[in-house]
């Protein structure tokens, strides 16, 4: 019996066309909101403001409240953990490839 493999493919934009973003606090997580609804979901952290970047893979996100300021480091912005459309969180999962 012949077996077929199919594959799908989703491209996430680049965060620097979101329109908006919002914090999950347990766990922490960053929700990247695209234009037309699409939601990436990251890993991400709660750290000082002035933070370091690292690596050019990560993004740090300041969200100023009304008594203070709080921070985010995102991880890395190639690899969400889920994502989101139209209403519906899906988790990504990466197929790890087998070479016999």
């Amino acid at each position: 019996m012949n077996e077929i493999l199919v594959t799908l493919m989703l491209v996430i934009p680049s965060p620097d066309q979101m329109v908006d973003w919002t914090v999950n606090e347990v766990p922490t997580q960053v929700q990247v909101i695209y234009k037309y609804g699409l939601e990436a979901s990251y890993s991400s952290k709660p750290v000082p403001c002035n933070t370091k970047l690292e690596n050019k893979n990560q993004i740090l996100f300041k969200a100023k409240s009304d008594f203070m300021r709080e921070c985010y480091l995102l991880l890395d912005h190639r690899n969400p953990i889920y994502i989101r459309w139209p209403n519906q969180w899906l988790k990504v999962k990466e197929k790890k490839l087998v070479l016999d």
